[in-house]
């Protein structure tokens, strides 16, 4: 599998997007904005687009907690 700027090739012995995107870091940033980026493509439902966008900001919020740890 390629995920590149002008396409993204896909076999039938690739992995699912959610396997390759938990051991490859430079995938896992960008999956959120693949996600919206199909999501606005295929035209699916507001409702979903709007829950994904509830999970991501729960998600930042998730991670802003943990940076904000007090220091000793």
């Amino acid at each position: 599998m390629a995920l590149k700027k002008d396409g993204w090739t896909h076999t039938a012995s690739d992995h699912r997007i959610e396997n390759i995107a938990a051991f490859d870091a430079e995938i896992s940033k960008d999956l959120a904005q693949l996600a919206l980026r199909f999501i606005s493509e295929k035209g699916l439902s507001n409702d979903f687009a709007d829950a994904l966008e509830e999970v991501l900001a729960s998600a930042d919020a998730e991670r802003t907690s943990a940076n904000e740890t007090p220091e000793p």
